[in-house]
């Protein structure tokens, strides 16, 4: 009986550390590392859309970020953010809105941010804003 009992505990001491280790390994593949990036808002658009510049921040509750690019011929209208937090993980959004001085061709030029310490690089693009249409709405 007693070397039953030996056995047993033999067998406890030997699958434990093994499910453990498998347990970690599997909480660490887990955890995804934090992603961030820069979009670019839709071109072309008509005068009364708003341009905008979104900082995407994935798998991070971080968010720490520098002022937004002044764009030639675009005023600021607001910053808005949100967050979605599913099983895939937690996403930052916080966009920028920009409304055209008038219609025409404009160059974003390439820009750097820092977000959450990471320096983050847009290669900036062109936006073509459409004449006519009503007003925009307040940001």
């Amino acid at each position: 009986m007693c070397s039953f009992v030996t056995m047993k505990l033999a067998k406890i001491y030997i699958l434990f550390p093994i499910f453990f280790c498998l347990l970690t390994a599997s909480s660490v593949t887990l955890a995804q590392e934090p992603v961030v990036r820069i979009e670019l808002g839709t071109s072309p658009l008509p005068i009364n859309q708003l341009f905008t510049i979104t900082v995407v921040i994935a798998n991070s509750e971080e968010r720490s970020y520098d002022r937004f690019p002044d764009l030639s011929g675009f005023t600021k209208r607001g910053t808005s953010s949100g967050t979605i937090n599913d099983k895939t993980g937690i996403t930052q959004r916080i966009t920028q809105s920009y409304m055209a001085a008038r219609p025409g061709s404009f160059l974003v030029p390439p820009f750097n941010m820092v977000v959450n310490g990471q320096v983050i690089k847009s290669s900036g693009g062109l936006i073509t804003v459409a004449g006519g249409g009503a007003p925009p709405t307040p940001a």
